[in-house]
């Protein structure tokens, strides 16, 4: 039983390291089971197919991502000081997950998930629309787009970038310090 938890691990750390390089598309899983010293036999005795274990590979990180950001979200609406908590949460979260958060935007391509950049950055539109209506009338929605891909595309720099977990921290309290003092300038601009 041992033997097989381990040999399904290595698959998936294989995996991950695979589809990171090549993306879903170009993984190879003779490639990845080479690199895992397991044989294709293996693979398909945990997995389907290719599809399957990618799924393997995000479904947790996914899962625990959803919830988390669902909680996160209701949290800041219900107490606007829960933003800061809310803010470190998150980066510390995309940072444990940096390699599965890097392939579900960027190298699921051929997935179900390869649309799931564009849905999460319109689900997180709509959240800021909805936050921007607590303060004014109809936001302007080309407005609410910019101003919300500015805050997503900033934790990716930070994502992407070569900083330790609390530079990273650092970094987005700072981006979230920045956002609500532009926040604030916005709305007195606007009403």
């Amino acid at each position: 039983m041992d033997q097989e938890v381990q040999t399904k691990q290595k698959l998936i750390e294989s995996a991950k390291a695979d589809f990171l390089e090549y993306g879903f598309k170009n993984a190879s899983l003779r490639r990845i089971c080479k690199n895992a010293d397991v044989t294709t036999g293996a693979l398909y005795f945990f997995f389907k197919n290719k599809e399957d274990l990618f799924e393997a590979v995000i479904s947790e990180p996914l899962a625990l991502f959803r919830k988390m950001f669902v909680r996160l979200v209701n949290a800041e609406f219900t107490d606007a000081s829960a933003f800061e908590s809310s803010e470190e949460e998150m980066i510390r979260f995309l940072l444990r997950y940096r390699t599965e958060v890097i392939i579900i935007l960027e190298k699921s391509e051929g997935t179900k998930y390869e649309d799931f950049k564009a849905k999460y950055l319109q689900t997180l539109e709509s959240v800021f629309a909805r936050f921007f209506g607590k303060y004014i009338k109809d936001p302007d929605p080309k407005l609410v787009h910019i101003v919300t891909a500015m805050r997503f595309y900033g934790y990716l720099e930070i994502l992407y970038g070569d900083h330790t977990e609390e530079e990273s921290v650092q970094l987005a309290k700072k981006i979230g310090v920045y956002a609500d003092a532009g926040f604030e300038g916005l709305i007195r601009s606007l009403t």
